[in-house]
């Protein structure tokens, strides 16, 4: 442990023990230790507040996209080169078919789970029929809501209500108007 005496000597040439209070402070050696001691307490009291309060988002209300944006002389006319243009369609066949082969294989991987669970289910309904009852209710805690068929042939009978039907993409979707 230092003396009194030489903790003061460091203090007074700006050497200090505790680098990680004093990091991001401001100023050089000529700045008095009162002065920087002032700082740190008004960082730590700032650090306090935001800690007590989250920061609050902001919502974002301009969805509006200017149309002179989207014009055609805005679009950066960049020459690429015919092996650049090779390179980069390869590039593209070589993603799409590794994306291929990841959906493909988490198909297989959620088949595999269905079949295991299938497999257990029929082991437990042997072995004791009352736990296979329990095993295949439907839990209540989990919500799940479904509106209908969705993959059945529309009705015949059905009479479209009138008026038009407006599409509402999410804004920055698409460039195309």
């Amino acid at each position: 442990m230092l003396a009194s005496n030489q903790m003061n000597i460091i203090i007074r040439r700006g050497i200090h023990l505790d680098q990680v209070a004093w990091a991001g402070m401001q100023g050089g050696g000529n700045v008095s230790v009162l002065m920087r001691a002032k700082q740190i307490e008004r960082k730590r009291r700032l650090i306090k507040k935001m800690e007590r309060f989250p920061a609050k988002k902001i919502p974002v209300l301009d969805f509006d996209i200017k149309p002179e944006w989207k014009e055609n002389k805005r679009q950066r006319k960049v020459k690429v080169s015919a092996e650049e243009e090779e390179e980069r369609n390869i590039l593209l066949k070589r993603w799409s078919t590794y994306t291929l082969f990841k959906k493909m294989e988490e198909d297989h991987k959620v088949k595999r789970l269905m079949t295991r669970q299938a497999k257990a289910l029929q082991e437990l309904e042997k072995i004791s029929p009352p736990l296979y009852k329990e095993a295949i209710k439907i839990d209540p805690h989990i919500e799940f809501a479904c509106r209908g068929p969705v993959q059945s042939l529309p009705r015949t009978d059905y009479k479209a209500p009138l008026g038009g039907f407006l599409s509402k993409q999410p804004p920055h979707s698409t460039d195309a108007d």
